[in-house]
């Protein structure tokens, strides 16, 4: 595929503009809200994924066949969701894509937290946690294409997103272990924290 920028716009790089371009990302609050949300959302992700386990085999007693179909499920609807979310965007701004998204997700982490610590059934915590899951499809995608859109070099910003995403969810996995024998709050501590 030939290159589309033009040769006038062409740089040659380098750290040293690498680090002008990153500083001036920083500085950019618009920018930086949308890499925020992408960072939380894999945080919640993340924390789902490390700790959803734990919280709905110990806790909720769901058997190991139980466990992969919900997860199973959870992915599919993140996934369903991701593709519902590309036709969309040829009819909705891509921003109220986001805060739908967003919306969805705040109610549905608050449902969850509220499960979880009034010690609902099982049924409490499996719908509010598929939303918040499914939600990943169209908060972290559009926040993504925002935040690069927003962005004056989209290489760096490409970078920046890409980083966040895996840097929420590395930072937030080890927080599964404070539960101690009630994996089930810090797993959900996470997903609503994140999610919110």
């Amino acid at each position: 595929i030939p290159e589309t920028l033009p040769a006038e716009r062409r740089h040659a790089g380098g750290l040293r503009q690498t680090g002008r371009a990153f500083a001036a990302l920083a500085r950019d609050r618009v920018f930086v809200g949308y890499a925020l949300t992408v960072a939380f959302a894999y945080a919640s992700l993340f924390g789902y994924i490390s700790g959803s386990s734990f919280a709905l085999q110990d806790v909720y007693g769901l058997t190991a066949t139980q466990f992969s179909l919900v997860f199973a499920a959870n992915a599919a609807g993140m996934i369903v969701l991701g593709l519902v979310n590309a036709r969309l965007v040829r009819r909705f701004p891509v921003r109220r894509l986001l805060l739908v998204g967003l919306g969805a997700s705040t109610v549905a982490a608050a449902l969850l937290f509220g499960a979880v610590l009034s010690g609902s059934g099982l049924m409490a915590v499996l719908a509010p946690l598929f939303v918040v899951v499914a939600t990943r499809g169209l908060v972290s995608s559009n926040a993504t294409v925002l935040g690069v859109q927003q962005a004056s070099v989209a290489g760096s910003a490409s970078a920046i997103l890409g980083a966040l995403m895996f840097t929420g969810g590395i930072l937030v996995t080890p927080l599964m272990a404070l539960g101690g024998d009630e994996p089930a709050l810090p797993m959900v501590a996470v997903v609503a924290g994140g999610a919110l």
